[in-house]
């Protein structure tokens, strides 16, 4: 029974707290909202001004990006020697990067390059 009572004692004090917090921030809102608006009505005057000001210029779009078509240079490719396989290695390269084949014994064959893209502003 006692443990009860000291419960609702709590609860009671707990609200009586949240009571208090949300009418400290009430009576904030209600005296900031009377300060703006007294200040708002009273205006002091403003300086004169010598020129109109100007808006500034509309910004600029970026600009369009234009490709042209690159060649990459010329490499000696490692092809791996499987016919499965056939991916184009570095040329220091002792493995296959796809199948792992040793590529120590593989000929060195020249790799067609694709043309690759580059922007350009």
């Amino acid at each position: 029974m006692e443990s009860f009572v000291i419960g609702i004692f709590v609860v009671i004090a707990l609200v009586f707290l949240a009571a208090l917090a949300f009418l400290a921030w009430l009576v904030f809102m209600i005296v900031r909202s009377l300060y703006r608006g007294v200040v708002g009505a009273v205006k002091l005057p403003a300086k004169a001004v010598s020129h109109v000001p100007r808006l500034a210029p509309a910004p600029k779009s970026p600009p369009q990006l234009q490709y042209f078509p690159v060649r990459a240079p010329e490499i000696q490719w490692a092809r791996c020697p499987r016919d499965r396989c056939r991916t184009p290695n570095p040329p220091d390269a002792q493995f296959c990067r796809r199948c792992g084949m040793n590529l120590v014994a593989a000929k060195v064959s020249a790799s067609p390059t694709n043309g690759r893209m580059l922007a350009r502003a």
